[in-house]
């Protein structure tokens, strides 16, 4: 048997930033990537690291409360949700990486990412 594929997401000038952030979670979830248990999600949201605006960003133990989360500024990404997609997969495999490695890079991610079907 085969597996259907899954619905398109629609063009993002239809929906609200908080519809394309959960079209693009679907998504990515869809093609085999889910954030850990215990994580949030913040899409549509700053992500800003060291000062710097980012595309995204996984906050593991944040403020060293045990809170992590991450982080999608659909802003600066733009229209494109393939670019929304990859994003939203690759800091997903962050979060995965500090689950069960306790480390991540940045070509790890990427590479994660692109085998779930969210290539840079």
């Amino acid at each position: 048997t085969t597996k259907p594929a899954p619905a398109p997401v629609a063009l993002p000038g239809n929906f609200t930033a908080e519809e394309r952030c959960a079209n693009s979670r679907q998504w990515v979830a869809e093609h085999g990537l889910v954030l850990p248990a215990g994580w949030g999600f913040r899409c549509p949201a700053p992500a800003i690291v060291d000062g710097a605006a980012k595309w995204g960003l996984a906050c593991w133990n944040c403020n060293g409360d045990g809170q992590s989360w991450i982080a999608v500024d659909i802003g600066r990404i733009g229209a494109s949700d393939k670019s929304l997609r990859y994003v939203i997969a690759h800091e997903i495999c962050h979060a995965i990486d500090y689950m069960t490695l306790g480390i991540s890079t940045e070509i790890g991610a990427d590479l994660c990412a692109a085998t779930h079907g969210a290539p840079r």
